[in-house]
Parts: C-alpha cells; structure tokens; sequence
C-alpha cells in the first residue's frame, strides 16, 4: 500500500495492507510530536457469512476490492490504513474531527457505490470514531495507552449509521 511507507514491516498477505502495529508506530510517532490523531475503525459485521456462503475466494478478492476503495479516499500526506484483522479495517488520520466525520461518510459512499449489490448486502460496513478532539498538548500522556483506547473507542462505536 502506498499509504505505509516503511516496507520493512510484513504486511497482510490478502490485502498487502500492514497490520495494527503499523498504525501503532504511525500513531506513536504523530503524539510524540505533539499531534492530534483520530483513528476510524471499519467492520465488515456480516463478512463471515459471505466468505461461507461465496467461498474464501471471493472472501479474499472482496476484502482486496474493500481495501482498494478505501485506499482511493485517503490522502498519504494524513492518513495511514491497516487491516486490524479478518474483516476489520482501521485508519488513523490527522484530520479534525469534522473532517474525519466527512472521510466516514466517503468511506460510506464509495463503498457503496463501487461494491456490487451483492456485495453491499452481504458486508453493509459499520464505522467508528476516536479522537481528534484535544485542543491543548497533554504533557506526560503514555502513549501506548492512548492509542490502545483511541482504537478500542473507535472499535466500540463502530455502527452502520454513517450509510
């Protein structure tokens, strides 16, 4: 993926997505420097189903085409996508709150536009939001805990309504 730039770490082998330590690192990185970040996590809730109805094939090319349409709406300069795990996505972006909301959305459309009809209601994506909301540098702020609860809170308020 060209939104991950350090080609040391092994991706994903379906997607070629890196995994959740690389939004770690990303994440780590941007705090360190006193940066606000948000991370979106994408669930794909009724994927099972689909990958044992459709067979791991199709499974695999509809999670290569999911990570495709979302690499297509993020900007390299802000954001960074992992595959978190079978049908779970997450991206962290410096983008505002307002304007995370509005890549939601995108995500949103562009899925629903470019998947087939199928495909729509097989995997009717839920998303979720954490951060992008400090105003002021916290001094002294573990990092690691603050990433482990942005992905957790982004996670939990994972839901369909941005379709």
């Amino acid at each position: 993926s060209q939104l991950f730039k350090n080609s040391s770490v092994v991706g994903d082998p379906v997607t070629g997505l890196p995994w959740c330590g690389a939004l770690r690192s990303w994440g780590a990185e941007h705090l360190e420097q006193g940066r606000e970040i948000s991370v979106l996590f994408l669930d794909l809730p009724d994927f099972k189903l689909f990958n044992k109805v459709q067979g791991f094939g199709s499974g695999d090319n509809l999670l290569r085409r999911v990570a495709t349409i979302i690499t297509q709406c993020l900007d390299v300069d802000s954001d960074i996508l992992v595959r978190f795990s079978g049908d779970e996505f997450a991206i962290g972006t410096l983008r505002n709150r307002v304007t995370a909301n509005q890549l939601a959305e995108g995500l949103v459309h562009n899925l629903n536009k470019l998947l087939s009809e199928a495909e729509r209601e097989a995997v009717q994506p839920a998303i979720g939001i954490g951060g992008g909301r400090r105003t002021e540098i916290r001094a002294g702020i573990c990092i690691a805990a603050t990433l482990d609860n942005l992905i957790h809170m982004a996670k939990q308020r994972c839901s369909p309504s941005y379709s």
